[in-house]
């Protein structure tokens, strides 16, 4: 059991004392134990995908469209996840006790369980009719609710690891988060191929397989973040640490901030999903790999992101500047990463296309639409470790408001004009998509060098 009065090296922040500038050393330190967890996540997603392959593009298409209206669910975990780290890691930073360091925890729990069991019956009720929104084809509507299904029946198992994700982070226990998120992605990788495929003499059951084996893993990680949770806080504790009235409404106004934003994030990519669906099965399909090339950048700036999360919310506390260096030191360290991969997905585009579809002619005429989407790679990871970064030093409010804007205000009608609109198909959806995440970049830069970064309190 860790001194709850001293925590330790063990029980600390795993980031430089403050007034050291963030080497890269360091940077790589702190983010590589997270992005290996996330990263690991990144498994499930290319699992359900190619195991879905096998059974034809509106397949493919189902998973992909579940996996964002799945993204919409679990968007306010992330937010309470983020608050979670935000907090302790600020508790950290002020030296505070071991108490206040956990009752961010507690909140985190009790508000999960809470929302995740409301937001699960709702999903329920609402999923068939978003799905036909989103797609008339009914193989693909299908789909969507054979994978989805079993997934929102174990939301609430998400967000208990998801806010266990932000604690561990904080603390410095982020190989624990790591350790177990690659156990679930094993179990769910095995479960999905042998359930999906109909191994072992089971039967083929297809993409619900796929959505039962992911539920079930999501649960053997829930089961060892309480265990883990439990090598760190007593349940004693857990339970004399109850939600205080004058640390819930900040706590749960950043939650909201923080989730919202993903929520709207994730509602605008369903959108996107339905403009897409105008252009035809073919092109649903291909914006779903797409969104399966991207992911490895996507994780690498979520890492980074938490990273910078932890580190700005405890270097604030002493010193403002140094924050504000660490918070440039972290986005160059990954946008140098993302842009060699994005030179590759751009060389094999093809390649990657014909792999999935296997026609030809298909592969060369979504080639331009992937090139594209490589392209904007680089700035989509400036904004977003940016991005997390200003969550760090508590700018939710600012973040949420030209995450939502850029994204409905720009991304959105401009997906549609250029792509069913002017006729240029998926090549046009991603042109709108490196516009805005150029706008993005560019905005969040500005209110990096801008900002104060003083203590909200």
């Amino acid at each position: 059991m860790v001194d709850r009065q001293n925590p330790g090296p063990h029980g600390g922040a795993a980031s430089p004392a403050p007034r050291e500038h963030l080497g890269p050393r360091a940077v790589v330190t702190g983010v590589t134990p997270i992005f290996v967890g996330m990263s690991a996540t990144m498994l499930t997603s290319l699992t359900d995908t190619l195991v879905a392959s096998f059974f034809g593009a509106p397949a493919i298409a189902g998973v992909g469209i579940a996996n964002f209206f799945f993204f919409l669910l679990f968007a306010f975990a992330n937010g309470l996840a983020n608050a979670v780290q935000s907090y302790t890691g600020r508790a950290l930073g002020r030296a505070e006790s071991a108490d206040e360091r956990d009752t961010a925890l507690v909140h985190g729990i009790t508000f999960a369980l809470l929302i995740s069991i409301a937001l699960a019956g709702l999903a329920l009720v609402w999923v068939r009719p978003v799905a036909a929104l989103v797609t008339d084809d009914p193989e693909v509507v299908r789909a969507v609710l054979g994978y989805i299904i079993p997934l929102i029946i174990a939301l609430p198992l998400y967000f208990w690891n998801a806010v266990c994700r932000g604690y561990f982070t904080a603390i410095g226990r982020a190989w624990y988060f790591a350790r177990v998120n690659l156990t679930i992605q094993f179990v769910n990788v095995t479960l999905s191929l042998i359930l999906g495929l109909g191994l072992l003499g089971l039967p083929a059951l297809g993409v619900f397989g796929i959505g039962i084996a992911t539920a079930i893993a999501y649960a053997v990680g829930a089961a060892m973040n309480a265990f883990a949770i439990l090598s760190v806080v007593s349940v004693t504790c857990l339970l004399r640490l109850r939600p205080k009235r004058s640390f819930t409404g900040p706590f749960l106004r950043h939650a909201a901030q923080s989730g919202s934003g993903q929520a709207i994030y994730a509602a605008g990519w369903i959108i996107s999903f339905w403009i897409v669906g105008r252009l035809g099965t073919e092109s649903l399909a291909v914006y779903q790999l797409i969104a399966q090339a991207t992911l490895f950048p996507i994780y690498l700036s979520n890492a980074c992101g938490s990273f910078g999360i932890a580190t700005i919310a405890r270097q604030r506390e002493t010193d403002p500047e140094l924050a504000r260096d660490s918070g440039w030191r972290i986005v160059h360290s990954g946008v140098a990463i993302v842009v060699v991969y994005a030179v590759l997905l751009a060389i094999i585009a093809e390649a990657m296309l014909h792999f999935y579809l296997e026609d030809p002619a298909v592969a060369a005429q979504f080639r331009p639409a992937v090139q594209i989407a490589a392209i904007a790679l680089p700035a989509y990871t400036y904004a977003a470790i940016l991005g997390q970064v200003l969550q760090g030093a508590h700018d939710y409010a600012f973040v949420l408001r030209i995450s939502a804007g850029s994204q409905w205000l720009l991304f959105l009608p401009l997906a549609y004009a250029l792509g069913p609109g002017l006729g240029l198909a998926l090549t046009g959806v991603m042109l709108a998509e490196l516009a805005y995440r150029m706008t993005m970049m560019a905005i969040y830069i500005r209110q990096w060098r801008s900002s104060s970064l003083t203590s909200d309190e």
